[in-house]
């Protein structure tokens, strides 16, 4: 353990390990490191938790090289499938050998209110604007689009090691940005289509046919004259504006940015258009 006061406030510090590296056939070296960082006034205010993991895979001497599939590329909303994306969308890529086997980190929220563009030492890139990441699986990832990725044909890479010397990139795989995208998250993708939209009532219940799925309170058609809360994403520039990995709770009054030009926005249930 290192002391308290081994490191002055504000301040840095470099530890350094010694190890043995396995045979060259070894497979899959896992790294985990934890670290505290704390002011010593015997409260929790001002401290903090950092944790990182890593890991390195040879085989025969090949690190291994992440794949994105064709098409692979979506908004993460489920189905219908939306393939255009746009700025601080969040969307989700398909494919192989994104992270070692196993790999289920979700993104932390750090103190400044924002999300880390490097997880798991994976790291994704719009048109090479970097990307923060919600979540890493070995076939999966799910990461917001950033802000200035610009609009029109575009790509998308997933970088494996990220920032190391053996960062191993994918192919780059096209995608779309427009203005807005928008879509809904569903509850569940069911077989027939039908999805129902994430969704929840005044009382906090979940807006879905009874028998969905268990719950307290369980969920329930609404209301006649009831305000409900539909969840998506794509729906273009707020107001205040915000940076692709600010979280709203944090960088704007009641943690609410308006959509811009909202007026404009229309939803329309049964043909008819409702009030926002």
């Amino acid at each position: 353990p290192v002391p308290w006061n081994a490191v002055p406030a504000n301040g840095t510090a470099t530890f350094a390990f010694e190890w043995t590296a396995p045979p060259k056939d070894f497979g899959r070296i896992r790294f985990a490191a934890a670290g505290l960082a704390g002011d010593n006034d015997k409260t929790e205010n001002g401290d903090n938790t950092y944790v990182w993991e890593g890991a390195i895979e040879f085989g025969g001497g090949a690190a291994i090289t992440p794949r994105i599939n064709t098409g692979g590329v979506v908004l993460a909303t489920g189905t219908p499938v939306v393939r255009q994306l746009s700025p601080n969308a969040i969307a989700t890529v398909y494919g192989t050998d994104f992270a070692p086997e196993g790999t289920d980190i979700r993104n932390p929220i750090v103190d400044a209110g924002t999300l880390r563009a490097l997880l798991a030492n994976t790291c994704v890139e719009v048109n090479g604007k970097e990307a923060p990441i919600f979540a890493v699986f070995p076939t999966q990832i799910n990461f917001q689009v950033p802000t200035d990725a610009g609009l029109g044909a575009g790509t998308v890479t997933v970088i494996r090691g990220c920032s190391t010397e053996i960062a191993q990139r994918s192919n780059a795989e096209p995608v779309t940005i427009v203005d807005t995208s928008p879509a809904f998250f569903n509850y569940v993708n069911k077989p027939d289509g039908r999805n129902p939209i994430a969704a929840l009532r005044q009382n906090n219940a979940p807006l879905a046919e009874e028998g969905l799925f268990g719950g307290n309170p369980p969920p329930s058609p609404a209301t006649q004259g009831e305000y409900v809360s539909l969840y998506g994403t794509g729906f273009g520039p707020t107001d205040p504006p915000l940076e692709a990995g600010v979280v709203p709770t944090t960088a704007v009054p009641n943690g609410i940015a308006k959509v811009k030009n909202h007026d404009s926005v229309r939803i329309r249930i049964g043909g008819i258009d409702r009030k926002r």
